[in-house]
């Protein structure tokens, strides 16, 4: 018997580190379904003979997408479990998405986009939700920051690829590699991943739509999802706006904007490493501060150059590579503080959060795309009031309990 509860407890070890894993990868697949396809924007405008304006608002339609399906299977999450939700959702976003590289209009793009933004949130919401379900105190902060990591990582290395597979194959050929890599982690989840959602918890559908209202009315929960919102909305500034700038006014390949976007992604990825190892030393309140000096000394960088400097490559990417390194201490943080606040409603907190964080997206995104922009000083300026907006909100809601949420 004591063999046996020996080989239980390690069995657990092993599954909790499988968990430590297939949770940042779905978040890494949450994050790629926005900007992989990037490189490809140029080309399937001009094969679709439609304008940049309207290609950049596939970006924003997915956003909506994602939005609607945050509430759709956050509820689902926390009535049927977390299992039975996030499987099918995977197979139902490789079926839609093997329509995109035949679409002849961009309408259909558009509703392709949108229904993969609806599946791909299912992904995104159980990731944050078993680790909820599985991790406490430290362990939990450092489950969510690897999260994050592969959040940023995606967003890293998708428009890398994705300017390979453009150059090389075409644009259908980043559709074909949002397929294989949702049928790889749809096909994980199948073969290894448990249920967690204790059958004592499984609500009837009705009393967890009630639950919306108790998270709703959360006044320190809204700061925090807003300033998260504006968080992805900095972080797809580049992929919107920058891949035009790269390719259409520098005439720059697929390849040195996806490389330029990775070296602006690996400073995401590097300010959140630095944050995981400060982390022990210095809280989390302290930690966001350090986020928005960095971004602040960023934005004043990119003023400068903006004023006395042409459009380049470096003048455009340097200031926003420091800007991302600054928003590496500022999401893991918040949006751990945020998972916090209703743990015992974790899919419908996480519903409500991804929901907000994807229709502040949109409408940012969609408020950007609408100008046009040639040259770093409108983006600056973009960068600007964001931070002011962000900083505002965290010294006003949220600074003197983020410390405290997370000694609980």
């Amino acid at each position: 018997m004591l063999k046996d509860s020996v080989l239980l407890i390690k069995n657990q070890k092993i599954y909790l580190n499988f968990i430590m894993v297939i949770a940042p990868l779905m978040n890494f697949f949450s994050s790629i379904c926005f900007d992989l396809y990037a490189p490809s924007m140029p080309a399937i405008a001009t094969h679709l003979s439609v304008s940049t304006h309207l290609m950049k608002n596939t970006i924003t339609m997915t956003m909506v997408g994602f939005a609607i399906g945050s509430l759709i299977f956050g509820v689902f999450i926390d009535c049927y479990g977390r299992r039975k939700t996030l499987i099918p959702s995977m197979f139902a976003f490789i079926i839609v998405s093997s329509f995109a590289p035949f679409v002849t209009s961009i309408t259909q793009l558009m509703i392709i986009r949108f229904f993969q933004g609806m599946f791909t949130a299912a992904c995104s919401i159980g990731s944050r939700a078993i680790i909820v379900d599985y991790f406490t105190g430290q362990r939990f902060i450092i489950a969510i920051l690897y999260t994050t990591v592969a959040y940023g990582f995606g967003l890293m290395v998708a428009p890398f690829f994705g300017g390979y597979l453009q150059y090389y194959f075409g644009w259908q050929a980043n559709f074909y590699a949002y397929i294989i890599v949702a049928f790889f982690i749809g096909l994980v989840l199948f073969l290894f991943l448990r249920e967690s959602l204790p059958p004592a918890n499984n609500r009837s559908l009705l009393k967890t739509v009630k639950s919306y209202g108790q998270v709703l009315k959360h006044r320190t929960l809204l700061a925090g999802i807003i300033i998260l919102g504006i968080v992805l909305v900095e972080q797809l500034i580049y992929p919107t706006i920058g891949v035009f700038l790269v390719q259409v006014n520098l005439a720059y390949s697929p390849i040195i904007y996806g490389y330029s976007a990775l070296a602006i992604g690996c400073s995401y990825l590097v300010g959140t490493l630095i944050n995981r190892l400060l982390l022990p030393k210095f809280s989390p309140g302290i930690l966001v501060n350090f986020g928005f000096i960095i971004m602040t000394t960023a934005t004043a960088l990119q003023l400068v150059l903006a004023l006395w400097c042409e459009l380049n490559l470096w003048t455009l990417a340097l200031p926003i590579m420091l800007f991302n390194i600054g928003l590496g201490f500022i999401f893991g943080n918040i949006i751990g503080f945020c998972l916090r606040i209703f743990p015992e409603n974790a899919g419908i907190n996480l519903a409500i959060q991804t929901c907000y964080l994807m229709l502040i997206s949109a409408a940012g995104v969609f408020a950007i795309s609408s100008f046009k922009i040639d040259s770093v000083l409108p983006v600056s300026l973009i960068y600007v009031i964001l931070v002011l907006i962000q900083f505002m909100l965290f010294k006003g809601g949220i600074r003197h309990r983020i410390d405290h949420n997370f000694n609980k």
